[in-house]
């Protein structure tokens, strides 16, 4: 391992415990383990949820409905950048539509997607609303940071849009849309919790956060904070990982 990466693993490490740390402390000064349980107490519950066979079961269910949301975005900002590409003036008719779903405030939109589509499908399109967004403006930006001489000399090329979009543009766009994609899964994951606890929806993280509510077991609120982290900074390193095997070959 390089002594970059030891001395930034390191750095990692130091924040954790220093977040660790202060999160005692003020245990300590708080004694109320009820509110504030110690961090030996959250830790083991996080022991007993990553031994129960279920919590995978509601992990997976959960970052299920994530993937499927960000390949959904992934394959219609794939057609809409084609079409920007081609026709800049589509850039004028989506601003509108991309602006409704950045400003609409969470809570609005999603008591109205409870109402009117059901507890089971509204999760998806909450996710789908904030997510989409994201993944393509990082499609069109990186479009936009394309060289111009390497666009008219696409444009000279006698082969289809898909060909100069997939073989042209796409390896050069990649670092931009690997990042769109890391932003748009943390984000995803909170928003898909967060709906899953309006929706109340079975087996999934959300809805044992709902049920915190009733029984009070906060320890059992932070263990799971500390699992959905760990996750997306899991994964996060995962496709930074992938990332870089891609744009090198």
């Amino acid at each position: 391992m390089k002594a970059s990466s030891i001395k930034k693993y390191a750095y990692l490490l130091i924040g954790i415990l220093i977040i660790i740390i202060a999160y005692q402390i003020l245990s300590s000064i708080k004694q109320d383990e009820f509110v504030y349980p110690n961090v030996l107490k959250i830790f083991k519950q996080v022991g007993i949820i990553l031994t129960t066979a279920h919590s995978y079961l509601i992990i997976f269910k959960t970052l299920l409905r994530i993937v499927i949301i960000i390949l959904i975005s992934i394959i219609l900002s794939t057609i809409l950048s084609m079409l920007y590409y081609k026709f800049k003036g589509i850039a004028y008719l989506l601003n509108p539509l991309i602006n409704i779903f950045k400003a609409a405030p969470f809570a609005i939109i999603a008591i109205y997607l409870f109402l009117s589509i059901g507890n089971k499908s509204a999760p998806y399109f909450m996710c789908f609303f904030v997510i989409f967004p994201i993944i393509l403006e990082g499609f069109m930006t990186a479009l936009d940071n394309v060289d111009i001489a390497l666009k008219d000399d696409l444009k000279l090329l006698d082969i289809s849009i898909f060909q100069k979009f997939f073989k042209g543009f796409l390896p050069i766009c990649l670092p931009y849309i690997i990042m769109s994609l890391l932003q748009s899964f943390g984000l995803g994951i909170k928003t898909m919790i967060m709906a899953e606890y309006l929706c109340n929806i079975d087996d999934s993280i959300g809805q044992l956060v709902y049920n915190v509510k009733y029984t009070m077991d906060f320890d059992v609120l932070l263990a799971w904070l500390v699992i959905v982290v760990a996750i997306v900074c899991l994964i996060d390193i995962l496709i930074r990982f992938i990332s870089k095997k891609v744009i090198k070959n």
